[in-house]
């Protein structure tokens, strides 16, 4: 495997890992602590990687150069699309969930399993984790009744339908910044279920090293707290945030990377 692709797939898992990780670094007693939890549990952190994704679909054109990549990158505002990302998650969780919601979800996180299964996905998104799950991805996979559980919390928290959001807004980003398309370049249009499967390739091979160390019995509570109507309204809430944010500020950073290609080319 060589050097890029094996970064190229590491980026890939600590960014599903993200989103994975989204729905339990939020949870709230009120809505007056969201903001407060968004920086305390570390989702303020975390969500400084999903420009990242930005970043590693347009380094798989040779037509942009690493160099030329940075100089763009440094005039690309990616601090207003994490600014932006954070605000519309928090302020669509404080419009969609009730306080009895928020009651519900937080006593949840904040029960002995609901504390074991946040440091499961916090410990698989650091490098280490990374790495181990990459080496540990044939035998994890290989667990044919697992992998149809993972498909199962998928559907629930709405991970592959994030991913696919991010991917797309994203493609979309480095066909306005290729050099010698216009301003409103669109990207080309893979298959769409051939990339929903290849998505959910990843998705299970994220949950099925995050939740390795979770019994039957662990595993069965948690996906009846996530079929709950408190936390489908929670994850619906976040998915809406999270499109809502990247449909807006990915198209003007895209627009901003374009200009900055476009200035490059007149240098």
């Amino acid at each position: 495997m060589s050097l890029s692709l094996l970064a190229w797939l590491s980026l890939t898992a600590r960014t599903l890992l993200v989103l994975l990780l989204t729905p339990s670094l939020l949870f709230a007693a009120d809505t007056a602590k969201v903001k407060n939890l968004l920086d305390q549990s570390g989702f303020t952190e975390q969500v400084q990687s999903w420009p990242d994704m930005v970043r590693a679909e347009i380094r798989q054109h040779g037509e942009i150069t690493d160099d030329n990549l940075d100089l763009i990158l440094t005039r690309a505002d990616s601090d207003t699309l994490v600014s932006e990302l954070q605000t519309s998650v928090q302020e669509h969780m404080e419009k969609t969930l009730s306080a009895a919601d928020l009651e519900a979800i937080s006593q949840w996180y904040q029960s002995a399993l609901g504390k074991r299964i946040t440091q499961e996905e916090v410990q698989a998104a650091t490098k280490h984790g990374l790495l181990e799950m990459q080496q540990q991805a044939k035998q994890l996979q290989a667990d044919t009744d697992k992998v149809a559980r993972m498909r199962q919390l998928d559907e629930l928290t709405g991970t592959t339908d994030n991913a696919l959001a991010l991917h797309t807004y994203s493609a979309t980003a480095v066909a306005k910044a290729i050099p010698g398309n216009d301003a409103g370049a669109k990207p080309a249009a893979p298959d769409p279920t051939v990339l929903r499967a290849q998505i959910e390739k990843r998705v299970d091979l994220a949950f099925l090293y995050a939740y390795r160390n979770l019994d039957a019995e662990s595993l069965d509570r948690y996906q009846d707290f996530l079929a709950s109507e408190p936390a489908q309204r929670f994850h619906q809430a976040i998915h809406e945030g999270m499109t809502s944010a990247l449909s807006r500020e990915i198209d003007s950073w895209a627009n901003q990377l374009h200009e900055a290609m476009s200035a490059l080319n007149t240098d």
